[in-house]
This record gives structure tokens, sequence and C-alpha cells, in this order.
């Protein structure tokens, strides 16, 4: 940060409802937050549409099919979720009960890495943001599958704060550099290439 010498950061990491009640409290001054559901009380700085993608295992028997994979063909696979204390999480769960799919997971946590881990160890497949695993793509350990989950495409990162409450020029400075310079923000994620 030698480009602002006089701005100090705290990074919190929350899941969204957690996130939003700091956000409500005033102990942050924006959030980012990842398919949260709409509030009203927030206004949005920043949105960038990043689907929530099926995480396969490299050469998975769902990733040698030619079509897209319905919710359904998921049933007994085996699957690790992330907590629906986060948007993921939540957006996991709403999917289950739209379609009327009950996953048992067989790895639940809080864990971005774990879940990761799990998908390339071989265990079973998740879903993530494709931006959260471009390097494990790039290696050739895990591949994303296409699902016809349209809920999963429609996932977006925001950035919000309080509505009607005037932003620090800090924390505009520091909107303004994380949109810049983080690929999450600064693009959809149809615009962000593997290779």
């Amino acid at each position: 940060m030698w480009r602002y010498p006089d701005i100090s950061l705290s990074i919190e990491v929350a899941g969204a409802a957690d996130a939003i009640k700091m956000l409500n409290a005033r102990e942050v001054d924006f959030i980012i937050t990842y398919a949260s559901s709409f509030d009203h009380k927030l206004e949005t700085h920043i949105e960038r549409i990043h689907p929530l993608e099926l995480i396969v295992p490299m050469g998975h028997p769902l990733a040698l099919q030619s079509k897209e994979i319905s919710a359904h063909e998921l049933k007994n696979i085996p699957v690790a979720i992330i907590n629906t204390s986060t948007g993921m999480g939540k957006l996991v769960d709403h999917a289950c009960e739209v379609y009327g799919l009950e996953l048992e997971p067989k790895l639940q946590t809080n864990s971005v890495n774990a879940l990761v881990s799990f998908v390339c160890s071989g265990l079973g497949v998740t879903f993530m943001p494709k931006l959260t695993v471009m390097e494990e793509i790039k290696q050739g350990k895990i591949e994303i599958v296409k699902t016809n989950i349209d809920m999963f495409l429609q996932a977006r990162v925001r950035v919000q704060s309080l509505l009607d409450v005037e932003l620090s020029l800090e924390a505009v400075t520091f909107m303004r550099f994380l949109s810049e310079n983080t690929l999450f923000l600064k693009f959809d994620s149809n615009k962000i290439s593997v290779d």
C-alpha cells in the first residue's frame, strides 16, 4: 500500500449474513458479498456476475458428458458444501429447495480451501465461482462442468454500503483500488480467461 501511505486497513472475513450485521452495526465501511439477497437498506457500488460453477476433479465422469448437468444428476455424487452462513451456501440450499434435491454432503465446511482440497483430492465435487479455482484449473487438477441450474448463472459479487451513509474518502479510495486491481471486482466472470 505504498501508494496510499496514510491509509490503514482492517479486513474482516465473514459470511454474507454476518457481513451485513457488521455493516448495520457500523463496524465496517463497506462489504463484499457473493450471491447475497437484495437488501433495500444497502447501496450497491460495484456488481459483477460470477456464476456458481460445478467444480469436479479432472477426468470426473460428469466432465465427460457433452450436455449440461441437471440438478437431479447430482443426487448420488459425493459433494462438499460450504455452510449456509455464506452466499454460496445459501444459493446451493435454495437451488436444492427449488429443484427438490436432497444433497447429502460428504463434507460441510466454512472453508473455501477445504472445498478446493476435497475436489483436488478426487473425493467429490463442489460449487464455487470459477475465479476461486483458477490456479487449480490451470494446473489441470480440476475442471468446470456446465449445469442448467439457472439461479447459479445469475450469482453476483457486490460491494455494498449502507444507503444514505456517506463513505469516508479512505473507504472510497480503497473501494476504487479494489475495483481496479482485483479480477473479482474488475470483470464479470465471462471476461476472465482461464489461460
